[in-house]
């Protein structure tokens, strides 16, 4: 089953395909991870997410497992689903596999970009410029995500593209982007617009560099406010 960037169009073309259901209640119960329907700690309820999506329990469940060998959700014996609880460290390694996996794509990007590769990062660039003038946080996060998604497809690498989603379907499904992002990141976008200006002037290391600075700097906010926000719900728990 293959995962798919959140978007509700593409949501809702799906759904009108009946050939497709597995795949429809799939990106049906990712769309509610992503906006906070289910939060962290939470008993997923398959008979009522079955009513929600208007579809019988089977193919939730199907895709509850399958969410499940993703990592974002897990399967307790004889209690249900539930998705996991925050944890810093996982966090961290989500950040510190992108960093490693990201860097990799770029020499093979530099051999082989052309003018219309080149169109095609500007246009997730721009997009993730007007997400954040327009003050949109969930949209930022998958403009920002597309423009990376974007590179990995670049680079011809099926197997680390595939895997690089998988990544983000941890970061955004299992810890919400409210949590991850409770402040705005809007440098975000000047840092990607960097990353292709030197891939443009053909210049690898400097690409990767700014590659790694981009990863680094969303980490540590991440965690930074990740953090912060546990300890005010462990405070409050007192």
């Amino acid at each position: 089953m293959q995962s798919h960037s959140f978007n509700k169009n593409d949501l809702n073309s799906r759904a009108s395909n009946p050939g497709n259901l597995a795949q429809k209640v799939y990106e049906a119960i990712r769309m509610k991870l992503f906006v906070n329907e289910i939060m962290p700690g939470q008993k997923i309820n398959y008979r009522e997410l079955a009513k929600s999506i208007k579809t019988s329990p089977t193919p939730v469940i199907q895709a509850l497992k399958w969410l499940e060998f993703q990592g974002v959700v897990h399967n307790e014996t004889n209690r249900g689903f539930y998705l996991k609880p925050v944890c810093l460290e996982e966090i961290r390694e989500v950040y510190d596999l992108r960093e490693t996996l990201e860097v990799s794509f770029l020499p093979k990007i530099l051999q082989s970009l052309n003018d219309e590769g080149i169109q095609r990062i500007r246009k997730h660039i721009e997009e993730h410029k007007n997400a954040i003038a327009e003050g949109q946080r969930h949209r930022r996060l998958i403009t920002a995500m597309d423009f990376h998604l974007c590179l990995a497809s670049l680079s011809g690498g099926q197997i680390a593209a595939r895997f690089l989603r998988q990544l983000f379907d941890i970061l955004y499904l299992k810890y919400k982007p409210d949590l991850l992002f409770s402040k705005p990141l809007d440098q975000y976008n000047y840092r990607h617009q960097e990353i292709l200006d030197y891939l443009v002037d053909g210049n690898l290391e400097k690409a990767q560099e700014a590659m790694r600075n981009d990863i680094t700097h969303v980490r540590e906010h991440v965690l930074n406010h990740v953090r912060l926000a546990v300890e005010e719900r462990e405070n409050l728990a007192i």
